[in-house]
């Protein structure tokens, strides 16, 4: 998805050199402990799906997470109908869709999709083929479901949603030679990344590249490998990085963390998360990724734990150009006394989010979360909070997030 916002209008905006430094801490663990969840992040909230409990039992349950308070809902949300393991979960068009996994007895095609503001499930159209362990990534304004495997094959077809006739089509390319499953995916900037997984022999550390492109023709390209064979961990993506957390590897699980940098192709080693495991479901919410549930030690044990990784943002942002589209200018009055206005303008319609971050990272107002069309707009921070409380002088940042692109811009208010 291109970049919605051409230009962005403050004064004497500083980009954020430090935020906060990369660290590992709780949450509050889940209701039910679980392994093998799919889970995404919407309108500020975790939602976590399913999964694996103790003596096995297939879930059909919702929790979801509210950061205000540190606490996991578990009635908050309908059980969904089919109660599975090893689903992707992917949020498109203000609706959750819930697609694949694996009951006891095998694979499966179905597709279901939560509805947030009507509170709602319906059953969608099911997949040509069964599949566990596969990535749901939005590509071209897409769903695209990639990899996974069915019974002891892996699938090599690649499948995509068509919204117009509510089912889904094979696309023209497909896995060739590079089918997997439980690996680690994201996308940034239309291109999907696929890293290590399990094929035939167990854990791979391949890092492939798929180039979706209609006038020289879908594509993939080999990137080279991580450091180590390392499969059905977790994904997190901020920006150009990609976080690889967790998983298993030819030795047992790890709590190995990699970033793979998109941009510049490089791989390079962040903190390791306190406690090792597999299975795990993540999500990314005000800048930090949640770790969620998972397998522990030899026995598989199942897990209700949650971690939280804090990010070097400093690795993510200044390490990188202003991504296309993105204009620094000014607003007024910076430094501001009662409120400060911003002014931008969107070149595509498509959903903004605006938050104001205080001086350790943390989210304390939202600004803008709608869909605009093309124009030029203005909004207006009153230097309230969340809960309408006057907040103290001092340096504030604005995060300002359009599909996959982040900018943090700095501004000082004073009483």
């Amino acid at each position: 998805m291109k970049s919605l916002i051409t230009k962005i209008v403050f004064a004497t905006l500083g980009i954020l050199s430090l935020l906060s430094a990369e660290e590992w801490s709780s949450a509050a663990a889940l209701n039910t402990p679980r392994a093998g969840a799919a889970a995404v992040s919407y309108d500020g909230k975790i939602y976590v799906f399913g999964g694996k409990s103790f003596n096995n039992k297939l879930l059909n349950s919702v929790e979801v997470y509210n950061p205000l308070n540190d606490v996991w809902n578990d009635t908050e949300v309908e059980p969904f109908k089919h109660a599975r393991y090893n689903a992707s979960a992917i949020v498109w068009e203000n609706k959750i869709y819930l697609i694949g996994g694996r009951t006891n007895n095998k694979a499966v095609e179905m597709v279901e999709v939560y509805d947030p503001v009507q509170n709602k499930w319906q059953q969608a159209h099911e997949m040509h083929n069964e599949r566990e362990g596969h990535s749901a990534n939005i590509l071209n304004d897409r769903i695209y479901v990639i990899g996974g495997r069915k019974s002891s094959e892996y699938v090599d077809d690649i499948e995509w949603y068509n919204k117009m006739k509510t089912e889904w089509e094979e696309a023209d390319i497909d896995m060739d030679d590079h089918a997997r499953a439980a690996h680690f995916s994201a996308v940034y900037r239309n291109a999907y990344y696929m890293l290590g997984g399990y094929y035939y022999g167990g854990p791979t550390n391949t890092i492939y590249k798929l180039n979706l492109d209609s006038l020289k023709g879908d594509t993939w390209e080999n990137l080279g490998t991580m450091s180590s064979p390392r499969a059905y961990g977790a994904t997190a993506a901020i920006d150009s990085m990609i976080f690889l957390i967790g998983g298993e590897t030819t030795d047992g699980k790890t709590g190995m963390v990699e970033l793979f940098n998109t941009q510049s192709g490089r791989l390079s080693t962040g903190l390791s998360m306190p406690s090792p495991r597999s299975g795990m479901a993540a999500a990314v919410l005000q800048g930090k990724v949640f770790v969620i549930g998972g397998y522990s030690g030899a026995a598989n044990d199942i897990l209700d734990k949650v971690e939280v990784y804090t990010p070097d943002i400093t690795a993510i942002i200044t390490r990188r150009p202003l991504p296309q589209g993105f204009r620094l200018a000014r607003a007024y009055p910076n430094p501001f006394n009662g409120r400060i206005r911003l002014d931008f303008k969107i070149a595509l319609s498509g959903t903004v989010q605006i938050d104001i971050l205080n001086s350790i990272g943390q989210k304390i107002r939202r600004l803008e979360e709608r869909r605009f069309s093309p124009g030029n707009y203005s909004t207006f921070w009153d230097a309230r909070d969340n809960n309408g409380a006057w907040v103290a002088s001092g340096s504030y940042f604005i995060l300002i997030r359009s599909g996959g692109q982040h900018q943090i811009l700095k501004i000082t208010y004073v009483k």
